[in-house]
């Protein structure tokens, strides 16, 4: 009977670490390592102490432009953002952090990578950092052991001066920031502001115009009328210009000329003013312009809201896709906005806006998740695994279409890295992977379990003038996946070089029934 009990005791806590494992399958999925930093959330501080004790106030004073590894200002560009980069480190580096969350074990580092709206790579800022003072403010970032980062959960203007008690001082583990709750909850609170409906939504040219309204400025609770609906407006009078497949999409940012149509962030408890700005951007998140800096918002109710660009002109956001003979008529639930809270939390009325009907490999780059063949227009032949195998490490190839499973690769997004995807193997479960993460033109792509590295990242864009066909950039290179010499033969190896528009670069798109 004792062996009985032993054994299910036994059984028992090999199943709860086994549980406990599994809750953090992919390091990068981690919610320390999904959030986005603007340049109001990164500074170069002053400290006092200059090392933080756990649970002793630290404070954070004469902010700056934060640096980069090199001790150069960070070109923050436009729209442009930064993220932590969890990466296997094989060199025993005293400052990597310690595999204690993963059943792979060893010992990573954390980089720091700078992205544009869109996702691409535009340069890594620190190839790793120390990390310290973690805490529900933020946490310190050491680029490279030079440079003290601070990272803010809330954005802030430069003026702040941050006292906290931080929960931990140095950090020697991953599981020190991926499960400190301070942290952690005010990583939610503020991810909850940036993917709240309201923040998250996008509004194409039939959700968005300029509109007579009356009365002029609404009533909580009484009906409004919007009618002439016509194309919406910028800051300089000028029609709001569309493109193909664009959308605009409103961005809280921190207040730095004292304006009075500001709204208070209510949620982080620092009451920073913030300014939300209104931005247009290609299909594949790339910004086009800013088309108005600053707007009122009020009129808040189930079929929309209005938007006063620069207190200039009223804008209405619809929910629905509307077109200029419509006339609205609908009953705000909030007439005015001023705390930011209102639009997050008080918002459940307003839901997403209703997105055009595309098909899914359309000439828009949102591609739909599920499993495609993709064909070489070079050769005729599609992406397929070597014998099918289900190894890590094995190559991939261009092959005659066969309908085996070896050719199919199901398509999915990467979280946190817009407008790029994984491409996994039906056959393995094994996704699409650049060798060694190399830079070098003629690089072997091969297969390798999914384990959150750029060099498993695709961004996946239209070829102009051949719908279908899309060219595949790797996110850690920027080279582009390549048959080798172009070559028509069955057995071809795949590569990745540098892009430069050949049939070898184009890949058609097939959804697999």
């Amino acid at each position: 009977m004792k062996s009985v009990k032993f054994l299910f005791l036994f059984a028992l806590v090999a199943v709860s670490v086994i549980i406990a494992k599994a809750q953090v399958s992919n390091i990068n999925d981690a919610i320390f390592f999904k959030a986005k930093y603007k340049k109001d959330k990164v500074w170069d501080v002053q400290r006092s102490p200059a090392y933080p004790t756990a649970g002793q106030d630290w404070t954070l004073s004469g902010l700056k432009g934060s640096l980069d590894g090199s001790g150069a200002t960070v070109d923050w560009g436009q729209d442009r953002y930064v993220m932590m980069v969890a990466e296997p480190d094989n060199s025993n580096d005293a400052n990597s952090l310690i595999n204690d969350v993963t059943s792979a074990g060893g010992k990573y580092k954390v980089s720091l990578q700078l992205f544009e709206s869109n996702g691409t790579l535009v340069k890594v800022l620190s190839k790793w950092g120390k990390i310290a003072g973690i805490g529900e403010k933020g946490f310190m970032y050491e680029c490279e052991g030079q440079y003290g980062t601070f990272f803010s959960v809330a954005a802030v203007p430069a003026t702040t001066v941050i006292t906290y008690k931080p929960s931990l001082a140095v950090i020697s583990k991953l599981s020190e920031i991926i499960k400190s709750s301070d942290l952690t909850r005010s990583l939610e609170k503020a991810n909850g502001v940036t993917e709240s409906s309201f923040f998250s939504n996008k509004y194409t040219k039939e959700n968005v115009w300029d509109v007579q309204r009356s009365p002029a400025y609404p009533v909580a609770g009484q009906i409004w009328t919007l009618s002439g609906l016509k194309g919406s407006l910028d800051a300089n009078r000028a029609n709001v210009d569309w493109g193909t497949g664009r959308y605009v999409m409103l961005v809280a940012e921190v207040d730095n000329t004292n304006n009075a149509n500001t709204i208070i962030d209510d949620i982080n408890n620092n009451g920073t003013k913030l300014n939300i700005s209104l931005k247009l951007y290609e299909g594949n998140g790339t910004l086009v312009k800013v088309v108005s800096k600053w707007g009122k918002l009020y009129g808040i109710g189930a079929e929309g809201f209005m938007y006063e660009v620069e207190g200039k002109y009223g804008t209405f956001f619809s929910v629905a896709r509307v077109s200029a003979s419509d006339v609205i008529k609908y009953t705000p639930k909030l007439a005015a906005i001023t705390k930011l809270s209102e639009l997050t939390k008080g918002l459940n009325a307003v839901k997403a806006p209703d997105a055009p009907i595309n098909n899914p490999i359309s000439s828009n780059t949102q591609i739909a998740i599920g499993h495609y063949t993709l064909t070489a227009k070079c050769s005729g032949k599609v992406l397929d695994v070597l014998n099918a195998s289900t190894a890590d490490g094995a190559a991939i190839q261009q092959w005659n279409l066969n309908g085996n499973v070896a050719q199919h690769w199901k398509i999915e997004p990467v979280n946190g890295a817009p407008g790029y995807y994984t491409l996994t193997s039906r056959c393995s479960g094994k996704v699409l992977d650049v060798l060694n993460a190399s830079k070098q033109d003629g690089a072997t792509i091969q297969q390798w379990k999914l384990n959150g590295n750029a060099a498993q990242h695709w961004k996946i864009d239209p070829v102009p003038g051949l719908p279908g066909y899309f060219t595949l950039i790797s996110r850690s290179s920027g080279k582009a996946l390549d048959v080798q010499s172009a070559s028509p033969n069955a057995g071809a190896k795949i590569q990745q070089w540098t892009a430069n528009g050949s049939p070898a670069q184009q890949w058609k798109l097939d959804i697999v029934n």
